[in-house]
């Protein structure tokens, strides 16, 4: 946890886990960097303090999550970090015949039933929240749609654990998104993974799931083995616009849950690597799903025209639209026509660098320098993100 810009407490994810797993984490992964102690032991004090909570939980509803079975298979979103997939999964949420994980799931996978049941616990957990996340000032809320991957960092160690560890996020990202590592690690993961599933359909009632999760965009084959039956819809957008975008994302979300020290550096070569193994693995495995149960979408269609995007991702995916869930997507996005979008400045030299390490995907998605980037070479604003 730490003091964000907002004046609120940041509850680290890992505050929904047990200590033990917390512990066996920072093992694995190298140790805490001096200047995050603080963190951990507040997150670790953290974990002590939903113990009663997950030991309830596991005594009066493990057995009716574990006996319960998913109606249908779930909608995966998926799509590169910055690529729209929230502002999509938040979109599609609105079909109120469909359930997704919430905020509260993913940070408290362990005790989200009793949390979501009890209306002070819930309202606590509610006012340790910003209001807005910290890289683009969306709604952020207990019951708003959130990224199942934070509750599988909760759960084990076989897990990508975002950017908690620096130190080891490739090794990690390789082992725990690609799956170049054991079987009996894949097994780990598939087994957590359903658990999380599972317990989200319990907590909607057995809703169909709509998912969005960015690291799912490499995991075709493994979701296609777990849930054959599954819808996916994939969204990209411009790499230009990806580029400044996910780096800042990448560094704020760092400055906040990060228990190493890391480099403006570091990640800039990150998002270069990431982008690629996961465009390419989206790529390499997106034939392997069964017609009619893919639909692949552009950040700037749906921009310009979402309610006609949504008609066509229903259509293609033989989804049901009625009417009802139209006027309920378009009440929203009449809420949300004030959002300003993050405006970020390139150099010259980004420009160069997008089109040396992302050359494949721009000629691919056929994307070029859009009108609207501002070009400042007055300095080098490669690491710099005070921006």
């Amino acid at each position: 946890m730490s003091d964000n810009k907002q004046g609120k407490l940041s509850v680290h994810p890992y505050i929904g886990g047990s200590a033990s797993n917390l512990i066996r984490n920072v093992i694995k992964h190298g140790g805490v960097s001096r200047d995050k102690l603080a963190t951990f032991t507040l997150t670790l004090c953290g974990t002590a303090l939903t113990l009663p909570l997950r030991l309830v939980e596991t005594l009066r509803f493990n057995k009716a999550i574990e006996r319960s079975r998913l109606q249908e298979d779930p909608i995966f979103i998926l799509g590169h970090w910055r690529s729209g997939t929230t502002h999509l999964h938040n979109v599609i949420s609105q079909d109120k015949r469909l359930g997704y994980l919430t905020t509260l799931q993913a940070i408290f996978p362990t005790c989200a039933v009793i949390l979501s049941r009890h209306k002070l616990l819930k309202r606590m957990v509610a006012s340790l929240l910003p209001a807005q996340r910290m890289m683009d000032n969306m709604k952020i809320g207990v019951d708003l749609p959130q990224e199942e991957e934070f509750s599988l960092s909760c759960l084990m160690t076989t897990s990508h654990h975002c950017n908690h560890f620096p130190r080891t996020i490739r090794e990690s990202f390789d082992k725990y998104v690609l799956f170049q590592t054991s079987p009996d690690e894949v097994a780990n993961w598939e087994k957590v993974y359903q658990q999380v599933i599972k317990k989200a359909s319990f907590l909607a009632n057995g809703k169909r799931l709509v998912l969005k999760n960015p690291y799912n965009t490499a995991r075709i084959p493994t979701l296609l083995k777990l849930y054959p039956n599954a819808k996916f819809i994939h969204i990209s957008r411009n790499p230009y616009n990806i580029y400044v975008s996910a780096l800042h994302d990448f560094v704020k979300e760092a400055e906040e849950m990060a228990l190493q020290e890391f480099t403006n550096e570091d990640f800039s070569e990150l998002c270069y690597s990431l982008y690629g193994k996961i465009m390419n693995a989206y790529w390499d495995a997106r034939d392997l799903v069964p017609p009619g149960n893919l639909v692949e979408v552009s950040y700037e269609d749906f921009d310009e025209d979402p309610l006609n995007e949504v008609k066509r991702i229903y259509q293609t995916l033989d989804l049901p639209l009625e009417p009802a869930v139209l006027k309920d997507i378009e009440a929203y996005l009449a809420s949300i026509a004030g959002y300003k979008k993050n405006k970020y400045t390139y150099s010259e030299q980004q420009a160069r660098a997008i089109e040396a390490n992302w050359g494949f995907a721009l000629e691919k998605m056929k994307y070029s320098l859009p009108p609207d980037i501002v070009v400042d070479n007055s300095r080098d604003w490669s690491c710099d993100m005070n921006y």
